[in-house]
């Protein structure tokens, strides 16, 4: 099982979320910016991390949200749900892990191709 790092990050009243590229596994689905932790790394360094990589911005005020466990066909997860802020969301760039990116309230996200695992996470926002 793989441990994942995921940031939910708000800003009026609007959440960021990402659409993978065409070339990775679950392909172009959106989901909340994040990834897998690397040997030795704690949940909330691999969120600092990979925030950074994926999108070239500083994580700030980290907060666990929810843990759960998913499977998928290509393998089972534990993930850790952080509501986090960014410093300057001005800074965003994608990489080649992700082809865009956008704001969308609560229910523009249920309407949204999203992986599976956030489903419920997103259904127990309270706004």
């Amino acid at each position: 099982m793989r441990k994942v790092a995921v940031g939910i990050i708000k800003k009026n009243n609007k959440y960021l979320a990402c659409q993978r590229s065409p070339y990775k596994k679950l392909a172009n689905m959106w989901e909340f910016p994040g990834g897998k932790l690397e040997e030795h790394e704690t949940s909330e360094e691999a969120l600092i991390r990979e925030l950074r990589e994926e999108l070239n911005v500083e994580v700030i005020n980290i907060r666990l949200y929810k843990n759960i466990t998913h499977t998928y066909e290509h393998g089972t997860f534990n993930l850790d749900f952080y509501f986090c802020d960014i410093f300057d969301d001005s800074t965003i760039m994608l990489n080649e892990e992700n082809q865009a990116y956008n704001w969308f309230t609560k229910d523009e996200l249920l309407k949204l191709n999203f992986v599976s695992s956030a489903i419920d996470i997103i259904k127990s926002f309270k706004d």
